[in-house]
């Protein structure tokens, strides 16, 4: 008898001290399961926007101020998978205001992923996207980036090939100094520029052999790029005078008359030019005279 006692005794104790015998504590699951379950729906009722979590998925719209802001948000977040999207849907197409800004948002990022979607956009079916993408790489210093504007110097458009030009000039064109060289030869002016900006006096040396009447007129700018400069060791500006006299075409002292005509007084050069011209005239004269 004693035992049963005792035993419930020490059940009564346990249902007291987990609550089983107080109406509060058998609430108090009820009421903690209340309070919390509202909460817990309502987080579940209203999910993240995809859009607001990731607001690059505003590119698959069709209105162009959501494109536009989904455009600023890539910029200004650097995403990868963003990058990646903004490709395809430069690649689907978009009007000419919207890709515009794709592709200045993608120069304005620089190195990085980006980069390499304006190495893809060199072969976008439009010129001008093709012409700024080139442009634009010189930003980014992709490390396929001059192998993608010496195939630009190629462009069917003279747009294209202008800006690969300048775009290599500012990459730095001692690498490519052939293929511009090929290219200033098959008139892209810019490509001219840039050689006779850029070139060493061992590149000048080079230039000497190719001289020639059938040449001259597209090495021409060049030429007078290089003779004007006063970075170069007059030996080699002054090799180019005696070159010009060898070939002797009358291609070749209408260019040196132009030597003499644009170069600073005083210069060696424009002085070697003028004496050569001078030299020529009075000969061509006396052999007219020699002739009656």
């Amino acid at each position: 008898m004693r035992a049963s006692v005792d035993r419930a005794l020490v059940v009564c104790a346990l249902g007291t001290a987990m609550g089983w015998g107080s109406a509060a504590g058998a609430q108090a699951p009820q009421q903690q399961a209340t309070t919390t379950a509202p909460v817990a729906t309502a987080a579940a009722a209203r999910p993240p926007s995809p859009a607001r979590a990731e607001p690059w998925r505003a590119l698959e719209s069709n209105d162009p101020e959501e494109i536009q802001g989904a455009i600023r948000a890539i910029q200004r977040d650097h995403n990868y998978r963003a990058i990646q999207a903004l490709g395809q849907r430069i690649e689907a197409g978009l009007p000419p205001r919207l890709l515009d800004a794709a592709v200045d948002a993608l120069i304005a990022m620089g190195r990085g992923p980006g980069a390499q979607v304006l190495v893809r956009l060199t072969r976008h079916r439009r010129a001008p996207v093709r012409a700024k993408a080139a442009a634009g790489l010189v930003a980014t210093r992709a490390p396929n980036a001059r192998r993608e504007l010496v195939r630009l110097l190629d462009d069917p458009s003279p747009v294209v090939r202008a800006a690969a030009a300048r775009a290599l000039g500012e990459l730095g064109a001692a690498a490519a100094f052939p293929e511009l060289l090929n290219a200033a030869q098959h008139g892209v002016p810019e490509a001219a520029t840039v050689v006779g900006a850029t070139a060493t006096s061992f590149q000048a040396a080079r230039l000497l052999p190719l001289i020639d009447e059938q040449r001259l007129d597209s090495l021409a700018p060049v030429l007078e790029a290089i003779v004007g400069r006063s970075d170069l060791p007059e030996r080699s500006r002054q090799a180019i005078v005696a070159r010009l006299v060898e070939v002797g075409s009358p291609g070749c002292y209408r260019l040196l008359q132009r030597f003499a005509s644009a170069l600073p007084e005083g210069d060696v050069v424009r002085q070697a030019a003028a004496a050569a011209v001078e030299q020529h005239t009075a000969a061509g004269a006396s052999s007219e005279g020699g002739g009656q």
